[in-house]
């Protein structure tokens, strides 16, 4: 090992500092030379497009008229699932005259695997 700490053959730092520096400076140059084009192309474009309508304004884009379908997609998506939870997570009558009820899905489950060990149908 060399007095200086590191291995001084390993690595000669004069052309590692150059090439990088050589890239950092190619960069600024290329940034700078897409800024320069963006702004370029968008005062030609501001030149040459047509003038907006004056009835633009009034014309323009509005809200649908009704009955609109949903105002609120994500909110009454939320609720949806909040609502299917419930039925999915809860005991209620489906049909009380036949005696036909909803099971929490678990128990649903419970009772079908307990009556698939008895070897009961249905």
């Amino acid at each position: 090992m060399a007095a200086g700490g590191y291995e001084r053959r390993d690595i000669v730092l004069r052309p590692v500092l150059t090439i990088g520096a050589s890239i950092v400076v190619l960069a600024l140059f290329a940034a700078g030379a897409m800024s320069w084009l963006l702004h370029t192309l968008e005062a030609r474009q501001a030149r040459e497009s047509a003038r907006a309508s004056p009835l633009a304004g009034v014309y323009g884009p509005q809200e649908p008229p009704p009955p609109r379908l949903q105002v609120h997609p994500l909110d009454e998506l939320r609720q949806l699932h909040m609502r299917e939870d419930a039925q999915l997570g809860t005991y209620g009558w489906v049909d009380r005259p036949r005696g036909v009820v909803r099971l929490p899905i678990d128990r649903a489950m419970t009772l079908l695997a307990e009556r698939s060990r008895r070897g009961g149908a249905k």
